[in-house]
Order: structure tokens, then sequence, then C-alpha cells
């Protein structure tokens, strides 16, 4: 790999670790080239009432991984999510959950990218995939983007 596109993947690394929303969270994302792994624990916390852990931290593991799947090979400008589509196959309580994303099609200011969760004894939580976008906000300090 090239000193250049690693480090451009150890920038996107920190932006997402940084990023406010998974301060909280504690989730563990790296990157390759077209490809994106994250695996965060989940317990009550995360639960509805019914018990489970609630269908929004499950989408946030699927966009997340395909998004950054794809945005390891966009160095300029932030991708946004444009569409999702996402399929629940089994409710999980607890545990070690793992995302993996790849990209499946990418032109100059679009990608497609898939993602699926799983439990660490590898069965299937959920499905999805998503069609981003590149945006007009550049990659920068300001998205919280740090070349070292």
């Amino acid at each position: 790999m090239e000193v250049e596109e690693d480090r451009h993947l150890r920038a996107l690394e920190r932006m997402y670790h940084n990023a406010p929303c998974n301060q909280d969270l504690s989730p563990h994302m790296t990157l390759e080239r077209g490809r994106c792994t994250i695996k965060m624990q989940v317990g009550p916390r995360m639960h509805h009432s019914g018990g489970n852990v609630h269908g929004h931290m499950i989408f946030k593991l699927l966009d997340d991984a395909s998004f950054f799947a794809a945005m390891t090979l966009f160095k300029d400008y932030l991708l946004v999510t444009a569409q999702f589509n996402l399929y629940f196959i089994r409710p999980v309580s607890e545990g070690l959950l793992i995302a993996s994303g790849s990209i499946s099609y990418r032109t100059f200011n679009i990608a497609v990218a898939e993602a699926t969760v799983f439990l660490k004894n590898g069965k299937e939580v959920a499905k999805g995939s998503g069609l981003f976008h590149k945006s007009s906000k550049a990659l920068g300090p300001e998205v919280g983007y740090y070349i070292a």
C-alpha cells in the first residue's frame, strides 16, 4: 500500500473514532482500500422496550461500514448517504457486533457499497446497501479529517 493511501485510511479512521456520535458507543473501525470493518459491543443500554438492540444501532453499523468502505476511494470530498436499503435478519440483545462493508460500484461522484452485520459466531444480524453521493464539503479539519 502506498504511503499516501495509508495516510488517507488512517485519517478516515481518526475522523470516525473522534465523531461526537461515536463517543458513547466506543466502536472500533479498521480500513483497507474498498473495505471497512467495525466492531462494537452492544447491550441493555441500546435496547428498545422489547429487550433487543434497537434497529437504529444496526442501521448505524451498516451505514457506517458501507459509507467508509466507499470513502476509502474518495480523497477530496465527503460523501453523503443518498439512499440505503436494509434487511433485518435476526434480533440481538448483547455481544460483539461486527460490520463488514465493501464497495461494489464507483464513478467520479457516486458509489454503491454494501455491508453485513454479524455476531462473533458468524450468524448474520442484518444486511444493507447504500448509494453515496459526493458532497460539496471538502475533506479537511472542518470534518475531523487530519493527515498525520
